[in-house]
């Protein structure tokens, strides 16, 4: 049994690829094995990793016959994978040499069921920045602790990338991306957590995402397409909040709400390109809104916008607590 499977995802990639699995393919870590789904490439990015295959015997590679998108290519990863461990690694990614290595270890050392971690973009093929950590995707989950499942409630809205953690096969084989869609993590990656016994946050850049105009987060799909898949996600996610009957102070609430709120303003501040699809989820939005305004209060409210600066929350805290105490007190008295 290899120690992790690398599920790497290819479509049309042929400027990315060879250092994705180059990064891959040289790990400090050797005990794994990288998992190629070519989704239906147009390009030459199929006899790339063909090149690759047949100098390392640890790149299996699976074939679509159609674009079947993101989440079956994973799907298909997944079902096959034999590693005790599985990270998914978009293939226009790199990932540093020892990450395999680290995160091994820290799964292993603290019996844990996902560890996640930060992750460093980059813009195109620069790398010359990397070292100096432009910019960092913070999970704001407390870091280098346990968080048990009980602790659910107490949680923030979070990043919900495929790429920023690595799981237990045995747990993540009990799930399904949903297929033919964009934007498929969005409701994965909560519904996964909220089901983790003991999840684990590194203060660490184990995953180097390169941003650029092709991506799907970039800009690569047009504002129709990506408005549409984004709303499945989040009726989606809310569906199964309702099925489970999750409090309203868990972390997949708050996630929902806030990936609510951000596509409600998406779509106000493109109204140009509103349709009637657009508009009839537009006003679905507003009212999905103005609920979860209700089931939340300031506090909460702000610490979803600023993605829970600890300074801010503290003042806030402390503004509340001597609200609640003097304020009123002062108040009856006069």
């Amino acid at each position: 049994m290899p120690k992790i499977s690398l599920i790497i995802p290819v479509y049309n990639v042929e400027k990315y690829i060879d250092s994705c699995l180059q990064s891959c393919i040289n790990q400090t870590l050797k005990d794994i094995e990288i998992i190629c789904i070519d989704d239906f490439s147009t390009d030459s990015s199929l006899k790339i990793i063909k090149n690759f295959a047949d100098n390392d015997n640890r790149i299996c590679i699976i074939n679509h016959e159609s674009n079947l998108k993101l989440g079956a290519a994973r799907n298909s990863g997944v079902n096959i994978a034999k590693g005790k461990y599985i990270w998914f690694i978009d293939s226009d990614d790199i990932i540093p040499l020892d990450s395999c290595e680290i995160l091994y270890n820290s799964m292993t050392n603290n019996d844990v069921d996902i560890i996640r971690f930060n992750m460093l973009n980059f813009i195109n093929n620069d790398l010359s920045r990397l070292g100096r950590f432009e910019r960092i995707d913070k999970n704001y989950w407390p870091y280098n602790r346990i968080i048990e499942k009980h602790e659910h409630n107490y949680l923030n809205n979070t990043n919900v990338t495929a790429c920023s953690f690595i799981t237990k096969s045995s747990l993540i084989k009990q799930f399904k991306f949903r297929e033919n869609i964009f934007h498929e993590d969005l409701d994965y990656t909560p519904i996964l957590f909220s089901k983790a016994e003991r999840i684990l946050c590194l203060d660490m850049a184990l995953y180097y995402r390169r941003l650029h105009s092709e991506s799907i987060t970039g800009g690569g799909i047009n504002f129709v397409e990506r408005t549409k898949n984004i709303f499945l996600a989040i009726e989606s996610l809310k569906k199964y909040i309702e099925m489970n009957d999750l409090n309203k102070n868990h972390f997949c609430n708050k996630i929902l709400m806030n990936s609510t709120k951000q596509l409600y303003y998406d779509i106000k501040n493109n109204s140009e390109k509103i349709n009637n699809d657009i508009n009839e989820i537009y006003i679905k939005l507003r009212k999905y809104k103005k609920k979860s305004y209700n089931n939340f209060d300031l506090l909460e409210d702000i610490t979803l916008n600023y993605s829970y600066n600890f300074i801010l929350v503290f003042l806030l805290r402390v503004y509340r607590f001597f609200y609640k105490h003097y304020f009123l007190l002062i108040l009856k008295q006069g």
